[in-house]
């Protein structure tokens, strides 16, 4: 993947360790980092400063991440799944603790996860699936112990 500047259209950086077919890409809420979501389940983060890889989450999501979004404070990331060969699986949607890079809470649906946004304010997780529904989650109670 290449950056470009906006400002003046110069290259800012070349990302050779981007993995192929990353549909999803967030910035932190201070610009610092970069959150890729790939198609093969796996999520990866780089220095905005050094353009550098500095982590690949240990868990995975269970298909394709095709959706993320990160809430207002910077610490939660959520993906949205889809499992490309048909979209009659099931799919799930993860809510991660960005700090560590662990899961949270994981949610199965019964149809592809093909979008994921909170709420300005963070206190609501929307997620939009494949036959046209739109689902909304309290983030404090994805947050709380099961």
């Amino acid at each position: 993947m290449r950056v470009w500047s906006l400002d003046d259209g110069q290259l800012v950086a070349v990302l050779d360790d981007l993995p192929l077919l990353t549909p999803s890409l967030e910035f932190t809420t201070e610009g610092r980092r970069l959150i890729g979501a790939n198609v093969d389940g796996r999520i990866y983060m780089w220095d905005t400063t050094t353009w550098k890889r500095v982590r690949q989450f240990k868990e995975s999501q269970p298909e394709a991440a095709w959706s993320t979004a990160l809430s207002p404070d910077g610490r939660l990331l959520a993906t949205g799944g889809m499992d490309v060969s048909t979209q009659l699986n099931p799919s799930h949607v993860v809510l991660w603790n960005l700090e560590s890079g662990e899961p949270i809470r994981t949610i199965r649906f019964a149809h592809q996860a093909i979008g994921v946004r909170f709420s300005p304010d963070g206190n609501w997780l929307a997620v939009a699936d494949f036959e046209e529904n739109v689902y909304l989650f309290e983030t404090s109670k994805l947050t709380s112990a099961p």
